[in-house]
């Protein structure tokens, strides 16, 4: 059986760095491995941002040639998710009626199974507030702790962006963060 494949694209904010790593992750514990590109991905995920206007152009104007793709291939997985998905569902849905699956800033622990809502049906969409981040899993027993952990893969970075917080909620006149 063909493993699943997936390319995620990130627009705009350090966040969404952040929340791109999470994704894949989510993705690769739920069997998918990463593609180098979309042509090649089974699923294309755009983590999008909210707060540079360009930003969401350029994720519109991919939408557009996802269009083609999902033409040529059915089978294509598109995946809107971030601050432009939060605010502009809806709007993604009717603009856009090849996405299949359109989630929220606070959904993205959600994936593989709003993925498996939408193999059922042609869309899955999560905008709600209510949502529960995964308890942290140590990775490492207390045992190997001990001993050392094992040299990092060469290939590993050792910057990370970190979540200290989600959003904000002064409501600033010239301001978009409260309202994604």
């Amino acid at each position: 059986m063909e493993k699943k494949t997936f390319y995620i694209k990130t627009f705009g904010c350090q966040m969404n760095i952040r929340d791109t790593e999470i994704i894949a992750q989510t993705l690769a514990e739920s069997g998918y491995i990463e593609s180098p590109s979309i042509e090649k991905a089974h699923l294309v995920v755009l983590n999008t941002c909210s707060i540079r206007a360009k930003a969401e152009q350029k994720v519109f104007s991919l939408l557009g040639s996802l269009r083609k793709a999902k033409k040529r291939n059915p089978a294509l997985k598109i995946c809107v998710a971030g601050c432009v998905a939060q605010q502009e569902g809806q709007k993604i849905i009717k603009r856009m009626p090849h996405v299949d699956l359109v989630i929220g800033t606070q959904h993205i622990y959600n994936l593989p199974t709003l993925l498996r809502q939408a193999k059922h049906s042609n869309i899955a969409i999560n905008l709600s507030d209510n949502y529960e981040i995964p308890r942290f899993v140590p990775r490492l027993s207390a045992a190997d702790a001990e001993a050392g952990s094992p040299p990092p893969p060469p290939d590993m970075q050792f910057s990370r962006f970190v979540t200290i917080m989600q959003g904000c909620n002064n409501f600033c006149t010239y301001c978009v963060v409260p309202y994604t």
